[in-house]
């Protein structure tokens, strides 16, 4: 049993809380760098029109001294440069002489450079390389300030004089900074708003695996009913088709086992009473009671044995999921008159052949087929004729196996496909009643139907079914759904397939007949008797070159 911490952990770090926080762990992630470069960006090219307008500052500077012919000192050049320059907004400019600041602009809005402490003795220490320089200088306040110091000579005099113009940055960049403040405050209300949302869309998104979970909390083998809603038509939805088509199976196969029980307890009994009545009874001091007593034993165990082979071929054809496939409807009428004519030395014939192709499972409508002709075969009189026949009926298809044995009574024909039916005379032949069922639950997995009509030449049984079924275009669309919820990873391994050059078929649960059956399903389109089901020359050559002899 997990502890209280770990219960704590596994509520806390739900599927929706590790969405959201991926969510939101992204979302910090992308408004954070977006908002670091795009105020980088804006702060460099602000710094850089600093720079831009300390050496324009220069450049005016120049042009002053350029317009004297000469000054009488250093002094005269700096005090000329303080009255005529105008500082820059947000700066100031200086005259320092022999390392003291004496000058400064006679404007009262401009900064006072004189007044910083520390600011003269960077500039000096600045300019002494003798060129036109740019610094940077902090102070004790946290005030930076970009400034330009440019050395002034004149002639031989021994003063030496350096012009400076300086420009506040932290003023410069008081809007940049503001504007970032509110993106800040903006991209953090932003991301509280994505958490929020993506809390929300994460539990509808979820809601469906909330609803599997709750459903699958309450189903059991005494409740198999219930499904999920399945809701949009995304890879959730995608699953939750899925997970009902499994809830059928699982329902379908509980019920399958609870009517093979119960047929079996059934039908067991009569032959291990008559087994049980035996040895009770048996003298077996006479050898003819034991003789007739091990007779009677092996024909009981015979007759069981058949009995659970039919229950278990009932029962997988009413679980199984047919594997549908394109197949060319005279190919297979014929295929199925050389397999009953085998069954006995009466006339076969087929009276009608369909074309065209359907969508069915071949090696199951054999199956049925041939069971509807062994039944004539068995319950009509020696020698006389049955005949096949296929025919189609607009978007179906009617198999039939007609005999000339004895009209089957009326108050039979209504439930003649029902499991342990048997006419008046099924003392002549073997079986278990178990046959015609078997047919039935063929055409219903094919969505379609089997059906006895009599008449007083005799009767004719039909497996009647559609060419192209409800139930394979839902086995159609699951898979279609599987692709794409497999996606990208099927693309993988095919690419990684293609690369190995092993391009290998793929193969259906039912042997050879069904390699490649998935690929060719998608292909069928553009039959002409069918609108939507294709013509498929692949398929049709090699239904045609298949052996005869081939068992369903």
């Amino acid at each position: 049993m997990p502890n209280l911490g770990e219960r704590i952990r596994r509520a806390t770090w739900s599927v929706r809380s590790r969405i959201v926080v991926s969510i939101l762990v992204t979302a910090a992630f992308g408004l954070g760098v977006a908002g670091i470069v795009s105020y980088e960006l804006q702060r460099t090219a602000t710094l850089q029109a600093v720079d831009d307008r300390l050496e324009g500052q220069l450049a005016e500077a120049r042009q002053i001294v350029d317009a004297e012919d000469s000054f009488p000192s250093v002094g005269d050049a700096l005090e000329k440069l303080m009255t005529v320059s105008v500082p820059p907004d947000a700066g100031g400019t200086l005259g320092i002489l022999n390392g003291t600041a004496k000058y400064s602009p006679g404007t009262g809005d401009a900064v006072q450079l004189e007044k910083v402490p520390g600011f003269t003795t960077s500039v000096v220490r600045t300019a002494a390389t003798g060129e036109p320089r740019l610094n940077t200088f902090r102070d004790d306040d946290g005030t930076v300030f970009r400034y330009l110091a440019a050395p002034i000579t004149i002639g031989s005099s021994s003063d030496t004089g350096i012009y400076v113009v300086a420009i506040d940055t932290n003023a410069q960049l008081a809007s940049l900074d503001a504007t970032f403040r509110v993106y800040a405050g903006i991209a953090a209300l932003s991301w509280v708003v994505i958490g929020v949302i993506g809390w929300l869309i994460a539990g509808r998104l979820l809601k469906p695996l909330r609803r599997l979970n709750s459903t699958a909390a309450r189903i059991s083998t005494d409740a198999l009913d219930e499904r999920i809603p399945v809701a949009g038509r995304d890879d959730v939805s995608a699953m939750t088709v899925t997970v009902n088509s499994m809830l059928d199976r699982i329902q379908t196969g509980v019920d399958q086992q609870r009517q093979l029980l119960e047929d079996v307890r059934h039908e067991l009994k009569t032959p291990l009473s008559i087994v049980r009545g035996e040895l009770e009874l048996l003298d077996a001091a006479d050898e003819r009671e034991v003789t007739e007593a091990r007779r009677i034993g092996i024909e009981e165990i015979d007759r069981m044995v058949l009995l659970l082979n039919d229950l278990a071929d009932l029962t997988e054809v009413r679980t199984a999921v047919p594997d549908f496939g394109v197949v060319d409807l005279t190919l297979l009428t014929d295929d199925v008159l050389a397999r009953a004519a085998v069954l006995s030395d009466r006339p076969w014939s087929v009276t009608q052949r369909a074309t065209g192709e359907a969508r069915l499972d071949r090696g199951r409508v054999i199956q049925a087929w041939l069971q509807l002709a062994e039944n004539a075969d068995k319950y009509s009189p020696a020698g006389a004729p049955v005949e096949l026949s296929s025919v189609g009926e607009g978007d179906e298809v009617r198999f039939s196996v007609r005999d000339h044995g004895e009209p089957i009574a009326e108050e039979l024909r209504g439930r003649i496909f029902d499991r342990f039916v048997r006419g008046a005379d099924a003392e002549r032949a073997d079986g278990t009643g178990l046959g015609l069922a078997i047919v039935s639950a063929i055409a219903a997995g094919h969505g379609g139907r089997a059906e006895l009509s009599v008449d007083e030449g005799g009767n004719t049984f039909s497996l009647v079914l559609p060419r192209l079924s409800a139930a394979a275009l839902r086995i159609d669309e699951e898979r279609r759904l599987a692709r794409e919820s497999a996606g990208s990873a099927t693309d993988a391994d095919a690419s990684a397939e293609h690369r190995s050059g092993h391009d290998a078929p793929v193969a259906s649960p039912r042997g050879g007949d069904g390699v490649e059956t998935a690929e060719r399903h998608d292909e069928a389109a553009g039959l002409d008797d069918v609108p939507g089901l294709g013509a498929l020359q692949e398929e049709r050559e090699r239904a045609s070159t298949s052996p005869r002899g081939r068992g369903a």
